[in-house]
Protein backbone atom coordinates (compact mmCIF):
# COMPACT_ATOMS: atom_id res chain seq x y z
CA UNK A 1 0.00 0.00 0.00
CA UNK A 2 1.19 3.69 -0.92
CA UNK A 3 2.70 5.20 2.09
CA UNK A 4 1.06 8.34 1.62
CA UNK A 5 -2.27 5.94 2.96
CA UNK A 6 -2.55 8.60 6.30
CA UNK A 7 -2.40 11.53 4.31
CA UNK A 8 -4.66 10.83 1.35
CA UNK A 9 -7.34 9.30 3.97
CA UNK A 10 -7.61 12.90 5.91
CA UNK A 11 -7.42 14.62 2.44
CA UNK A 12 -10.69 12.36 1.01
CA UNK A 13 -12.23 12.98 4.94
CA UNK A 14 -11.53 17.47 4.79
CA UNK A 15 -13.21 17.19 1.27
CA UNK A 16 -16.02 16.40 2.44
CA UNK A 17 -16.16 18.73 5.34
CA UNK A 18 -16.04 15.62 8.29
CA UNK A 19 -14.82 15.71 11.39
CA UNK A 20 -12.54 12.20 12.19
CA UNK A 21 -15.95 11.71 14.39
CA UNK A 22 -18.16 11.60 11.05
CA UNK A 23 -16.27 9.55 8.99
CA UNK A 24 -15.98 6.83 11.78
CA UNK A 25 -19.52 6.86 11.89
CA UNK A 26 -20.08 6.19 8.49
CA UNK A 27 -17.79 3.86 8.37
CA UNK A 28 -18.89 1.77 11.67
CA UNK A 29 -15.58 1.90 13.46
CA UNK A 30 -14.12 4.55 16.06
CA UNK A 31 -12.79 7.87 16.28
CA UNK A 32 -9.98 7.00 17.56
CA UNK A 33 -9.44 4.23 14.87
CA UNK A 34 -9.69 6.75 12.22
CA UNK A 35 -6.93 8.83 14.00
CA UNK A 36 -4.94 6.18 14.32
CA UNK A 37 -5.41 5.31 10.42
CA UNK A 38 -4.68 9.09 9.64
CA UNK A 39 -1.81 9.02 11.88
CA UNK A 40 0.27 6.78 10.08
CA UNK A 41 -0.06 4.67 13.56
CA UNK A 42 -2.37 1.44 12.41
CA UNK A 43 -2.10 0.11 8.94
CA UNK A 44 -5.63 -0.55 7.62
CA UNK A 45 -7.10 -4.46 6.80
CA UNK A 46 -8.31 -4.73 3.37
CA UNK A 47 -11.56 -4.49 5.00
CA UNK A 48 -11.23 -1.38 6.68
CA UNK A 49 -9.88 0.40 3.46
CA UNK A 50 -13.50 -1.15 1.90
CA UNK A 51 -15.59 0.51 4.64
CA UNK A 52 -13.55 3.81 4.64
CA UNK A 53 -13.96 4.14 0.58
CA UNK A 54 -17.67 3.21 0.74
CA UNK A 55 -17.90 5.73 3.14
CA UNK A 56 -16.07 8.55 1.32
CA UNK A 57 -17.77 7.56 -2.09
CA UNK A 58 -14.64 6.92 -3.81
CA UNK A 59 -12.82 3.43 -4.97
CA UNK A 60 -10.48 2.11 -2.71
CA UNK A 61 -7.27 2.61 -5.23
CA UNK A 62 -8.06 6.03 -4.33
CA UNK A 63 -7.28 6.09 -0.67
CA UNK A 64 -4.24 3.23 -0.99
CA UNK A 65 -2.64 4.71 -4.30
CA UNK A 66 -2.74 1.19 -5.52
CA UNK A 67 -4.40 -1.36 -7.90
CA UNK A 68 -7.05 -3.04 -6.02
CA UNK A 69 -4.48 -6.04 -7.08
CA UNK A 70 -1.65 -5.06 -5.97
CA UNK A 71 -2.89 -4.05 -2.66
CA UNK A 72 -4.20 -7.45 -2.14
CA UNK A 73 -0.49 -8.61 -2.90
CA UNK A 74 1.08 -6.36 -0.58
CA UNK A 75 -1.13 -7.64 2.40
CA UNK A 76 -0.79 -10.88 1.80
CA UNK A 77 3.11 -11.01 1.27
CA UNK A 78 3.35 -9.06 4.71
CA UNK A 79 1.21 -12.05 6.58
CA UNK A 80 3.42 -14.12 5.27
CA UNK A 81 6.61 -12.72 6.01
CA UNK A 82 8.37 -14.99 8.62
CA UNK A 83 6.73 -18.00 8.13
CA UNK A 84 8.20 -21.19 8.16
CA UNK A 85 8.48 -23.11 4.40
CA UNK A 86 6.49 -25.62 5.66
CA UNK A 87 4.01 -23.57 6.76
CA UNK A 88 3.99 -21.58 3.11
CA UNK A 89 4.25 -25.08 1.40
CA UNK A 90 0.78 -26.11 3.48
CA UNK A 91 -0.69 -22.71 2.25
CA UNK A 92 0.43 -22.93 -1.23
CA UNK A 93 -1.41 -26.65 -1.56
CA UNK A 94 -4.86 -24.91 0.46
CA UNK A 95 -4.80 -22.37 -2.16
CA UNK A 96 -4.49 -24.73 -4.95
CA UNK A 97 -7.34 -26.76 -3.18
CA UNK A 98 -9.88 -23.91 -2.71
CA UNK A 99 -8.75 -23.41 -6.70
CA UNK A 100 -9.90 -26.60 -7.54
CA UNK A 101 -13.29 -26.44 -5.84
CA UNK A 102 -14.41 -22.83 -7.31
CA UNK A 103 -13.65 -24.80 -10.65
Amino acid sequence: MSSNFPRTLKEQRRLKGWTQGELAERAGMDQTYVSKLEQGKRPPAPSTVTKLAKALGVERSALVGTTEESYSTQVINRKLKGLSPETLDKIEMYIDDLRHRRR
